[in-house]
């Protein structure tokens, strides 16, 4: 069998379809997506060079953008329209979810756009408050915290910030967020998990407080707002002893792993949690973002092109 060419490129730009485009200049019709991220109006894609012998992803891909706006012809035709069952259900969505949505849209913005509907989304990172986040193991907790620490120290730089982790007895447990607080110049405090209460309630009220666990903590303490972490690619739902009746909101990590989302965002819908942020499988800074109905649209098509 033939190999693609392993050589993986990066390509950015204010829009898939001209990143695409741009892609296949670079390695022809035939090249191989690897990954599409979308972070703050900008689109970047992984891809590398494909024998000719194997489908063009490129050319699926770029059939399925959605044109601009201005461009997009809006038809009745329903043979042009996209049954949303039939792309949503093999992405894990269940029915009660499906049940809710239009039996078809003209575009994927439009199914972005009906399935943020049904859901609580926040629509900006906060700027202030004290948010603990818990999760189990490889939810991305840690990385969670120095992304949202990295992106509030650029946008919001006048906004005090302050990083706690209560693992502090695992040798190494906290290296991650000390390192982020060197190059961030932002203070981390360590506080036991017995003690975190009496901790955050001695921090000033203004600013941004983001609290890093342990990963067998629950959500039980009062001084911030619990935030349960969850990958989308989990096996069996939200984790059952997640007491949801505890958490104020909800991020879903590793969402650039498209092909299972939809169960994680029918189990966001059934909860009735405020979707807090997306967070995707990659190195600071970049790896969190507000959830919106574009993102959820490339989410879908990366979906369908794993299928």
């Amino acid at each position: 069998m033939q190999q693609a060419n392993e050589e993986i490129r990066y390509f950015s730009g204010p829009s898939m379809r001209s990143v695409l485009a741009e892609v296949r200049a670079t390695f022809g019709k035939d090249a191989l997506i690897h990954s599409q991220e979308q972070d703050h109006g900008r689109v970047r894609v992984a891809a590398s060079g494909m024998p000719a012998t194997r489908p063009s992803l490129v050319e699926a891909a770029q059939d399925a953008v959605p044109a601009p706006r201005q461009q997009q012809i809006e038809t009745t035709d329903e043979t042009n329209s996209i049954d949303t069952a039939q792309v949503l259900r093999p992405l894990g969505f269940d029915e009660d979810f499906l049940s809710r949505l239009p039996r078809s849209v003209r575009s994927l913005g439009d199914l972005g756009r009906g399935i943020a509907k049904e859901l609580k989304l926040e629509s900006v990172l906060p700027a202030t408050g004290c948010f603990r986040f818990v999760g189990g193991p490889g939810t991305g907790k840690s990385s969670l915290v120095v992304n949202w620490a990295a992106l509030h120290r650029r946008n919001h730089p006048s906004i005090p910030i302050h990083l706690v982790s209560t693992d502090c007895a695992r040798l190494g447990g906290s290296a991650m967020l000390d390192r982020a607080g060197e190059l961030l110049d932002i203070k981390v405090l360590h506080a036991d998990a017995t003690r975190l209460d009496e901790t955050l309630q001695a921090l000033p009220k203004e600013g941004l407080v983001l609290v890093d666990t342990r990963s067998d903590e629950t959500l039980w303490y009062a001084a911030a707002t619990n935030v349960l972490v969850a990958a989308v690619p989990y096996a069996s739902g939200l984790p059952e002893d997640a007491q949801l009746e505890s958490a104020g909101a909800i991020v879903l990590t590793h969402t650039d792993r498209a092909r299972s989302f939809g169960r994680a965002f029918s189990d966001v819908a059934r909860s009735k949690l405020t979707l807090l942020a997306l967070g995707v499988s990659r190195d600071v800074p970049g790896g969190i973002s507000r959830c919106s109905s574009d993102q959820l649209a490339e989410m879908a098509l990366r979906g369908i092109e794993e299928f």
